[in-house]
């Protein structure tokens, strides 16, 4: 069995870099529900890294014909791990492990071809939801033979999908959101009906959603992230990064039963903020600057294993790893950074008084201050 302990330890990240003929910016990456496995995906397509030891993984002799892998999620079955990955020409594949090595079960084109933004899946109803840019949602499941079929498909008008996810409700409701006027729709789960459409007026990058907490996060596109009601739409913390200079959408996630949040930026680090409070918990330098818009997660007992990689042209992309050690209390966190703060602060001191008693050796302030002031060497 996959043990945590065999990962990295908590301080020194993990690089993993792809032949170099398959260099390209990285657009998706998920780790698989055993934690064995991470995917990535940009414009050669799909490529599989073990957790174990690191080593990329073959994958099918597909990965990478049907246009660059622009989302990727795990579905976790009986009968195995599936990877689910869609393409920026609309296709939606499924490979699945068999053996030792992964195999293709299916691949379908989607709506018209247009690239899918997000993916979704349900373990319990061992469902699929797609939201391709061109407004088209579907929602897929597997047949006995293994092939996917459409369980309902729905076009949304003037809207662009960015992040689709189940509702944790019996009829497994679908959430969508878009990424330029922040419209929120919810889906029934059965046909894909409209049960409500709201128009925010909030510019949105990437979202997360989670749905035991009500709540989703959003990239806010100038300076971190936003968490907010999912009944209300009420503001309810901001999670602040250094000012946006590059306003691409960053992808967003909840994690540590969706208590954290993690999200990329546009300057090398990746941030972990307590959800509630908004206070920064750790950062992670991915990189000396550039994007790191992709990113993903994954709870593994007390730990968080977090992945970043690199989004942008111009250098050598590489997959980041990094393994967070949960505090035991909101409250212990706090503390950290309480403790921390003065920790810094005394060493500050520490160093001007130093500097101050260095400086009145050099000058002769006491010769100085008695020259001026001669009463007090009569005394």
């Amino acid at each position: 069995m996959f043990k945590v302990s065999w990962l990295f330890d908590f301080s020194t990240p993990v690089r993993l870099v792809a032949p170099r003929v398959e260099r390209s910016p990285i657009f998706a990456l998920a780790i698989s529900p055993s934690a064995k496995f991470l995917a990535s995906g940009g414009e050669y397509g799909v490529q599989l890294w073990s957790l174990k030891d690191y080593a990329p993984i073959a994958t099918p002799i597909t990965s990478g014909l049907r246009g660059p892998t622009s989302s990727i999620a795990w579905l976790e079955r009986e009968i195995g791990e599936t990877l689910v990955y869609g393409t920026a020409l609309g296709w939606l594949g499924c490979w699945r492990q068999n053996s030792t090595e992964f195999k293709e079960l299916c691949a379908h084109r989607t709506g018209e071809g247009c690239e899918i933004a997000s993916l979704a899946t349900d373990a319990g109803t061992c469902r699929i939801a797609s939201a391709a840019r061109d407004g088209s949602i579907q929602v897929w499941t597997f047949n006995a033979e293994e092939s996917l079929i459409s369980l309902f498909s729905v076009r949304l008008d003037r809207t662009t999908p960015i992040c689709v996810a189940f509702k944790d409700n019996t009829t497994k409701d679908i959430f969508v959101f878009g990424i330029y006027d922040g419209e929120r729709f919810v889906l029934r789960g059965n046909d894909g009906k409209i049960l409500s459409r709201e128009t925010t007026n909030i510019m949105m990058g990437r979202v997360a959603v989670s749905s035991k907490r009500r709540q989703y996060v959003l990239d806010n596109g100038m300076d971190g992230f936003d968490v907010r009601d999912l009944e209300n739409n009420a503001h309810v913390v901001r999670l602040p990064t250094d000012r946006v200079k590059v306003s691409r959408p960053k992808q967003v996630a909840f994690a540590n039963d969706d208590t954290l949040v993690v999200g990329g930026s546009d300057h090398g680090v990746i941030y972990v903020f307590d959800r509630t409070t908004g206070i920064v918990l750790d950062k992670y330098t991915h990189s000396k600057g550039g994007l790191v818009q992709t990113i993903a997660t994954h709870d593994i007992g007390d730990d968080i294993i977090i992945a970043g990689a690199t989004s942008g042209e111009g250098s050598d992309p590489y997959i980041s790893l990094w393994r967070y050690k949960v505090p035991r209390t909101a409250r212990s966190a706090l503390l950290g950074n309480v403790v921390a703060t003065a920790y810094s602060l005394a060493r500050f001191l520490r160093v001007l008084l130093v500097a101050v008693a260095y400086l009145w050796d050099i000058i002769g302030f006491i010769g100085i201050f008695c020259s001026l002031f001669p009463v007090w060497q009569t005394v």
